[in-house]
Order: structure tokens, then sequence, then C-alpha cells
């Protein structure tokens, strides 16, 4: 017999308890029957004859290990496993009718019955330049919040809670090596990135625990709501280019919104199409538009842009949601955003030489954001 049971670990409330009653019909001269004995984490306890009547076992759930130091308590949806028990009843076999009696067993798999809420809230970033003139303006710290509770009571997750407060700030350092890598290839000092990037824009809710099912099984249940604007993003990339005296005005601009929602409910390994923690995800790709303008110069070559194949146009690639953890507790928040290679096909149109034709590569591929957090 196995039985499932949700309970509490010590000193962390009330436990549940296995009311157990033996009736005692025939006793032997020997050693002292019945014989109870109940195996657990916490050792090896055991009663004999009368006091083994009647019995109520407590069935402490396993205690919560401590958080890891980089990655904080569990992650969303784990559950610890269960501690496994036994009760194991012996007698001599004496009866006062019908065949004697062996021992009898009864497995226990007790869980912790912790239900866990996560609340996380994350705001919207403010328009960027470069070249930086003064300050950038503050990282809006106050729209970010991150809260655990475990029965109702707030938990601290300090690692947690800085992850989402770095989101911004790393945004920000991608921006800058977007800028920097653009600038390497514009003529002088002519390169310019004006930049809205807002990512995970919103909030999201998600509960989980150890439940009894209707079969009578316990399996973790998750449930939540995820509500975000996973990107939004309006890139402006601006510069000069040259070829021998000639020189033209470039553009290239990335734009676009990326909707994260969807409702979480799971119940083990079960869910329904899209409900699920590994569909717990959204991805997204937005295409780099190019302009060019010829800037006279007294050389009477013009440049201008050819076609081009969509794979080297380039665009910004991304995706974000839950993965399971490194470590296997759980799973964490994940965001990746990055920027295809982006190409030109320049043209120079000589009067006197001709049509040329010179492939540049405009940005290389970047990794702009490589977060996660929980």
């Amino acid at each position: 017999m196995l039985l499932p049971v949700l309970s509490r670990a010590a000193g962390a409330g009330a436990s549940a308890r296995l009311q157990l009653v033996v009736q005692q019909l025939e006793s032997c001269d020997g050693r002292k029957h019945p014989e109870v004995v109940h195996h657990s984490a916490g050792g090896r306890l055991a009663w004999h004859g009368q006091d083994a009547a009647r019995l109520s076992l407590t069935l402490h759930a396993p205690a919560t290990p401590p958080p890891d130091p980089k990655l904080g308590p569990a992650g969303i949806g784990h559950g610890e496993p269960p501690d496994a028990q036994r009760v194991a009843l012996a007698s001599c076999g004496v009866r006062n009718a019908g065949a004697p009696l062996g021992s009898l067993d009864i497995g226990l798999q007790v869980h912790a019955a912790t239900q866990c809420l996560v609340e996380v809230r994350h705001g919207t970033q403010p328009a960027l330049a470069w070249p930086v003139e003064g300050e950038l303006p503050a990282v809006n710290a106050a729209g970010t919040a991150c809260r655990l509770e475990a029965d109702g009571q707030t938990q601290p997750v300090p690692v947690w809670l800085r992850a989402w407060q770095g989101l911004q700030p790393q945004s920000r350092a991608g921006l800058e090596k977007l800028f920097n890598a653009w600038s390497r290839q514009m003529s002088g000092t002519s390169g310019r990135l004006e930049a809205e990037l807002s990512p995970m824009v919103g909030q999201a809710g998600v509960a989980w625990g150890w439940q009894h099912e209707a079969d009578g099984a316990i399996a973790v249940r998750a449930q939540g709501t995820i509500n975000f604007a996973a990107l939004v993003m309006d890139l402006r990339l601006t510069g000069e280019l040259d070829w021998a005296g000639s020189r033209a005005r470039v553009q290239l601009r990335a734009q676009g919104r990326s909707e994260w929602r969807m409702t979480l409910d799971q119940r083990g390994a079960q869910a329904a199409e899209g409900h699920g923690l590994d569909q717990a995800k959204c991805s997204w790709r937005h295409p780099f538009a190019l302009s060019i303008e010829a800037i006279a110069t007294g050389d009477p070559a013009l440049l201008s842009a050819g076609p081009l194949a969509e794979p080297l146009r380039g665009a910004v690639v991304g995706s974000c949601g839950l993965r399971p953890r490194p470590d296997g507790r759980g799973h964490q928040w994940f965001y990746r955003l990055a920027v295809e290679p982006v190409h030109v096909n320049l043209l120079r149109q000589d009067p006197a030489g001709g049509t040329q034709a010179q492939r540049r590569e405009l940005l290389p591929a970047i990794t702009l954001i490589d977060w996660s957090a929980g």
C-alpha cells in the first residue's frame, strides 16, 4: 500500500497525522507484540504491546532547502521531492482463528503542502540617444517589483529582484554596443542612434504547489496569468557613408511590438495546449528597413542602394519566456534579444566610369540582451 500525504515540515505549522488502531486478540509470552515501527527522515520510532494499541503518528514533510546563492529559492513550478516514509506492523502470528499473519507495511509519500506565489511587475524605459549629451535618463527602478509568497507569508528574494532590476541596465548596455558597432562603419563621427527599447513591460503572477487530484494522487499544480509586452521597440540608426569621394546619408530602422499574454494551468506533467510551463514562450523577428540618400559633394558619382537578398538585410530577433533552471529546480524567466548582420549593396553610379557595386556590412551579429531571473 502506498499513501500520498500533504503535510508541513517540522516547525512550519501543524503536520498531518496518521491515526493507527491495532486490535490485539491474542498475545504471546515471548517478544512483545504487536510491534509498530515508523521509519522517516527523522529516524526510527517503535512501539510494542499495549503501547501500540492506539497511535497518532506525526508525518512531517521534508524541510525546504536553503536558497541557492546565485539562483535564489526554488523556481516556478518546483515541488520538493516527498519524504518516503514507512509504517511497519509486526506480530508473532498468533490468532484466535485463521492462518497466522505476517508483517504489514504502509508506504507513505509525504509532500510539502506549501503553496507559493510569485508576482512580477516591470515598467518601460525612457527614450535614449547616442552620442550621449549629458547623462542618460535614470533607470525606472520604481516600476520594477518581484515578490514571492509561501502560504501567504512574504519570502526574501533579493537575487530575483536584483535580476529584474538589472534588465533595463542590460538593455542600455546592449544599445551602447549597437551604437559603437554602427559608428565604426560610418564616416567620421556621423553615427547616431535614437532608441526606444523596453523589454518585458507589464506584469505576471504564477502560483504553484503540491495538490490532491481527483483520483487521490498528488501532483504539482501551476496556475497563473502572464501579461507582458515582450518588446516595445523603435531603433533609428543614422550616419554617412563615403566611397571614393562620393557620399550618402544612410538610415536603418527597426520597429515593432511583441505581446506575450497567456494563462498557465498545469497539473503534474499535464496541461491543455498552450497552457503548460514548457509552452510559456514568445519569439519575434522585426526586420530592418534601409534608406540611402545621396549627398552632393561636387563629385559627379552618386551613391545608392541596390537589391539585396533577404537574409542579408538583417533584423532584430528575440525570445522570452520560462525555461527549466540549470539546477533542475523549477523554471526561471529568460530574455534574449539580438541583431542579425545587416548589409548594404552599395552602388556608385559614375557618368564616366559606369556603375560599380560593393557589398558592405553595416552591423555585425550582436547580442543585445541575454538575461534570466528566478
